[in-house]
């Protein structure tokens, strides 16, 4: 849990929260390692990995809306500019 909060610049202790209820939507498993009893391995399962590929796919279709947006703003600006400066 210690890498994944890291990872996710959380504490630790609200990394286990969002695993604990990962793992109890069916997002993801956990398993003890053998040979470190303190380390846990935390794997997502196909349910997780289908919601995550959808999560992916909105937000790449809600960036492009953010971007499309943002270059006709930048693209009337600079072209009020162009106009004022005749």
């Amino acid at each position: 849990m210690a890498e994944l909060s890291r990872l996710a610049a959380v504490t630790p202790q609200t990394m286990h929260r969002l695993v604990v209820g990962m793992e109890r939507r069916g997002l993801v498993r956990r398993q003890r390692l053998d040979d470190d009893r303190k380390s846990l391995k935390v794997e997502i399962t196909g349910q997780g990995a289908d919601l995550l590929g959808r999560a992916e796919v909105t937000l790449m279709k809600e960036q492009d809306a953010l971007l499309d947006s943002s270059r006709t703003v930048i693209a009337d600006s600079l072209m009020s500019r162009v106009i004022c400066c005749r």
